[in-house]
């Protein structure tokens, strides 16, 4: 096709002016004018998680992530359609997927958003191909896009500025977006069986006989196309050795084509069956703390572009790392041969990587590795932020939203559940960041989910009441049955605890101390006291240790009244006592497998 002549400018665009900038330099005024003036674009998936979540399947939320991921993080030459290859048409540079520091008008891309540096005279097209490019691919969901003009100083000095107007200007866009695309649904017809949201278009046979509307069709092709760019990038770096990982307990004799032929699980089911009960999942919303600030602060475009990449590569580093490292080799992993019948396997634990964004990730693993995995993913991500320095000076922590619950919990719920729990995570990480704790270190949120009658209202009202606070009005104290959410540290330590609880005290014993702590401080005080009295010197000796764990000084004989409560600080004219035993109770099966028997001797030796 014949170029026109807004396209033919830019074959001096690379080498006259993003050469320049890229390193710090001023391009020349004139030959910026020549091609046509600067324009910074930026562009934000709209309502990703509503077009990924509103299908309770597996495969169909693969397949929405994929198509999303692909569109976002895809190359020209892939054989789909991507933003990348609509630059390329145009003539713009795009950098090369090996070489990060190449320049391109691509600042940034990655998370359902990116951000570039392109001719004024293009901005305008550029962003009409871009907003038809995704409704066009997924038919359902959409891209807000915007650009301004910027000139050669602003991007080399005052980005930070620029930022604070483009994401001014995105926000604004959309808001004044025009709905998603409509699909008419008249009474008669026959809707999705996926969605339940759309008229149903095509048949699926495979598994089973279903009527797909168009959108849930797309998706469902696309998860058969093969493995996720995640699972196939994991894969590569656990077959090279290049993640945290202990070799023994990954993969010692196993050959490695049988790695390289790791499926992602077909449903939750094959998941769940990899946990120790055969029937929980864990769903991990993880997102950092500040992070985002640190990068938009950025005065230059190179730093912005550098910022990002070191972001990235920390969340996906961790992702992997958590994964490489918590889900081994498992010689007992169930998948079905036949309805109703299944047949034991050797394969690493099925996950699956819904998807990695710049400073955020959501996974699904079994549900007896949960814990695990998302203490490691915190953990990493932050050791990697803090070994550039770039991030060194600043609180760049990470937060966790972790929801264990049975498979058969549709996962748009679960997905609801965990952002509310990374919302409170996220206020303890708040608090801590006012107190200037050093060193600094994200937190977690967990909930382990025994029905959705827990949660007939919002988190914070659901934790406000019995059981997981008790009000005594008369003598204006609150007990307080969980110390959620947890510093990493305390996190380990509640796992240290729980392995060693285990170990130590009969299952009958704890849950009789759980129902005495849910009647409040006193009788909970009682019946630790009895438990005391009448234990043996092993047992005086469990409880101390846990005491000492937790901030309560029960070396005395015997120990002080309120000896299983931490008192905490005075709120709203309420004395406030917390406990930990009710989250201990609620790990224990988390913690306590084959895998940790060592450690828990190791802390039972601490005992004596």
């Amino acid at each position: 096709m014949k170029q026109t002549i807004v396209e033919e400018k830019v074959q001096g665009w690379e080498q006259d002016v993003l050469a320049p900038i890229w390193n710090g330099e001023k391009p020349d005024a004139n030959r910026i004018k020549q091609l046509g003036g600067l324009a910074l674009l930026s562009a934000d998936t709209d309502k990703i998680k509503q077009y990924v979540f509103e299908s309770a399947r597996l495969p169909e939320i693969r397949g929405a992530s994929m198509l999303l991921d692909e569109l976002n993080r895809g190359w020209p030459g892939n054989g789909t359609p991507n933003i990348r290859e609509i630059f390329a048409a145009r003539g713009l540079p795009i950098g090369r997927k090996d070489d990060k520091s190449a320049p391109s008008c691509i600042i940034y891309a990655g998370g359902g958003s990116f951000l570039a540096l392109v001719p004024h005279d293009l901005a305008e097209a550029l962003k009409a191909d871009i907003e038809a490019l995704y409704p066009r691919t997924t038919g359902v969901a959409t891209i807000t896009c915007v650009w301004q003009p910027v000139d050669a100083d602003e991007v080399l000095g005052h980005l930070d500025d620029l930022m604070a107007r483009q994401s001014l200007l995105l926000r604004r866009a959309k808001q004044e977006k025009d709905p998603l695309p409509f699909f008419e649904a008249i009474s008669p017809a026959r809707r999705c069986d996926s969605c339940g949201i759309r008229p149903a278009a095509e048949v699926e046979t495979e598994p089973k006989l279903r009527w797909l509307c168009q959108p849930c069709k797309r998706k469902v092709d696309k998860s058969r196309q093969g493995k996720t760019l995640w699972v196939q990038e994991f894969v590569s770096e656990l077959l090279d050795g290049r993640l945290n990982c202990d070799p023994v307990a990954y993969g010692q004799g196993i050959n490695p084509t049988a790695l390289d032929s790791v499926q992602e699980a077909k449903d939750l089911e094959e998941i769940a069956q990899a946990s120790k009960d055969k029937k929980s999942i864990g769903f991990i919303y993880a997102d950092g703390n500040g992070v985002g600030r640190l990068v938009e602060e950025s005065k230059t475009v190179e730093e912005y572009r550098r910022k990002s990449n070191i972001l990235h590569a920390a969340m996906r580093q961790a992702v992997f790392t958590a994964l490489g490292r918590h889900l081994h080799i498992a010689h007992d992993v169930s998948r079905e041969v036949a309805k109703g019948r299944y047949e034991k396997v050797d394969a690493i634990h099925p996950f699956e990587i819904i998807t990695i964004g710049g400073d955020d990730a959501l996974l699904i693993v079994p549900g007896d590795k949960a814990l695990d995995v998302s203490i490691t993913l915190g953990r990493t991500f932050e050791e990697e932020l803090s070994s550039h320095e770039e991030f060194a000076n600043g609180r760049a922590t990470l937060s966790v939203g972790l929801v264990i619950a049975d498979r058969r919990n549709p996962v748009y719920f679960l997905h609801s559940l965990a952002e509310a729990l990374l919302k409170s995570a996220k206020k303890r990480d708040r608090k801590l960041a006012q107190t200037d704790q050093s060193p600094a270190e994200g937190t977690l949120d967990f909930l382990v989910l025994k029905s959705q009658t827990m949660l007939s209202t919002d988190l914070s009202d659901l934790r406000a009441h019995f059981p997981w606070t008790i009000t005594a009005e008369p003598q204006r104290e609150k007990a307080i049955l969980t110390g959620r959410p947890f510093t990493w540290t305390e996190a380990e330590r509640l796992k240290r605890s729980a392995q060693v609880v285990a170990k130590g005290l009969p299952r009958s014993h704890i849950q009789a101390l759980r129902r005495a702590l849910r009647q409040g401080r006193l009788m909970g005080s009682l019946f630790y006291l009895y438990q005391w009295a009448r234990g043996d010197e092993q047992r005086k000796s469990l409880l101390q240790w846990v005491g000492r764990e937790w901030g309560v000084q029960t070396g005395e004989a015997p120990p002080p009244p309120w000896a299983p409560w931490v008192k905490l600080e005075s709120k709203a004219g309420y004395e406030r006592y917390g406990t930990v035993w009710e989250d201990i109770y609620e790990v224990l099966d988390l913690v306590v497998s084959r895998e940790s028997e060592s450690e828990v001797k190791q802390c039972k030796s601490k005992l004596t």
